[in-house]
């Protein structure tokens, strides 16, 4: 089979390449190219943004592809640009969306595909579900097929299924220093997880399945379980029991609204997917979290071998870095955590606002000659002394956890002490990894300051 994947890099996207290759399939990806590839793909290079750069690239592969798989299809722009433009190179599409579209307040157990309620808040979920509407108003274009998976994880993702332990790059080390586990709710609620492969998998089988065209279905792996149980599985799997201490759960959704779709039952009915004769997901829970620690310890032990070979630079930035940067920033933050939809020219006018402020304080780090990342702050007085507020920090996706970022903070913990500054101050998203990073360094919480912002009609 000709396969092109919308993707092909990421978490997802990268494994349901890699197992299409496997399979013997000839698999071409488009990404932005800002990421390694899959040996074994042709290389598609256009940001999804520009519907012009999209249809050249697909254009210049000169290939009718049998199937699509988009694996980044977040917005109802996106399936709009799909139903336009894949019609002319390929027949049959396959769509990854979310379980984040239901309503929280209005699931069933298990849920099934039909609901009344779905996500309108403007966040993930609810560009999901417009995403998905745009479909279902199209059935003659592509023949389609859409999936709602919940938890995937396995190779390439992170741990963490839960707040306020979810996708936790230190998980492991947490667990592992025996700290607790911080769950709402003692993490009573249903999950329904699917290890990756199962995921990518479905994607490709669904392709020649007659029943799965025109369709929606809810997908997760054969076992719903209660949350804490993921994490204790982790726990004997590392020899290490799971310490759960319970963060009561009046009054936690009103105060972080984000974790909506995470404070509910997630059990799905897979009736639907049985039926239409997709692959059913088979990888039991606790071995597909055996593979996942598996990968991670293996990565870790790579990226040390690495840290002790490679050559590292770090320099002051410079005005030409700025376009590298920006490309970063953009792949940093567009996704379901950051929930940010930067532009790249936007991203490149954002970043040169820091760089021409009167007292910039900016660092790249560079690996073999490649930019990894950046670091932009400036010097700014205080009625005792000055210090030095870091507005951005970002390393690429795929280079993180890997010492890089230490590498910036020592740069500008350097220039502090030269100048003879008071010390660095910053700001971060507290439910993102970076708070964990920045405690690793010395950072603590500043439980006076209150951060505050007032929408403009």
């Amino acid at each position: 089979m000709k396969l092109l994947i919308i993707g092909g890099s990421g978490q997802l996207s990268r494994r349901v390449a890699e197992l299409a290759l496997e399979a013997g399939h000839d698999v071409w990806t488009l990404t932005r190219g800002t990421r390694p590839l899959p040996e074994g793909v042709h290389s598609l290079v256009a940001d999804r943004s520009d519907d012009a750069a999209v249809r050249l690239a697909l254009q210049s592969a000169g290939v009718q592809w049998d199937a699509a798989i988009d694996c980044i299809c977040m917005t109802a722009a996106h399936a709009r640009q799909d139903l336009a433009l894949l019609p002319a190179f390929t027949h049959r599409l396959a769509v990854v969306s979310t379980d984040s579209v239901y309503h929280p307040y209005h699931k069933s157990v298990p849920q099934t595909e039909e609901a009344d309620h779905y996500m309108d808040d403007g966040g993930y979920g609810a560009h999901k579900r417009q995403m998905e509407e745009v479909f279902l108003a199209d059935r003659e274009s592509l023949s389609w097929t859409i999936f709602r998976p919940g938890h995937i994880f396995g190779k390439g993702f992170l741990l963490g299924c839960f707040p306020e332990q979810s996708r936790q790059a230190d998980l492991l080390a947490h667990m592992r220093a025996d700290k607790p586990l911080r769950l709402v709710g003692g993490g009573e609620f249903l999950i329904h997880p699917i290890y990756v492969d199962d995921m990518a998998l479905a994607l490709l089988d669904c392709l020649d399945k007659p029943k799965a065209a025109g369709e929606i279905f809810c997908i997760g792996g054969p076992e719903a379980v209660p949350n804490r149980v993921y994490y204790e599985h982790i726990g004997e799997i590392i020899g290490h029991p799971a310490k759960i201490e319970c963060i009561p759960l009046e009054g936690y959704l009103e105060a972080n609204p984000q974790y909506s779709g995470h404070l509910c039952q997630r059990c799905y009915c897979l009736d639907k997917l049985r039926g239409a004769g997709i692959r059913m997901p088979d990888m039991p829970l606790k071995e597909g979290l055996r593979r996942h620690i598996a990968w991670l310890d293996g990565e870790a032990q790579q990226t040390r071998q690495k840290e002790a070979s490679m050559s590292i630079t770090t320099r002051q930035m410079a005005q030409s870095d700025i376009a590298a940067c920006a490309d970063i920033l953009c792949a940093v933050y567009n996704n379901e955590l950051w929930q940010c939809r930067w532009e790249k020219d936007t991203a490149v006018a954002y970043l040169m606002d820091f760089f021409h402020m009167s007292k910039f304080v900016g660092y790249v780090v560079e690996d073999g000659g490649e930019l990894i990342g950046g670091l932009f702050a400036h010097e700014k007085v205080w009625w005792n002394n000055s210090e030095v507020f870091i507005e951005e920090m970002f390393i690429r996706p795929d280079a993180q956890r890997k010492g890089y970022g230490s590498l910036l903070m020592a740069q500008v913990e350097a220039y502090v002490k030269a100048k003879g500054l008071a010390g660095i101050t910053l700001s971060t998203n507290r439910y993102a990894p970076a708070p964990a990073f920045y405690r690793k360094h010395g950072f603590v919480d500043c439980g006076h300051v209150l951060f505050m912002a007032k929408e403009m009609e």
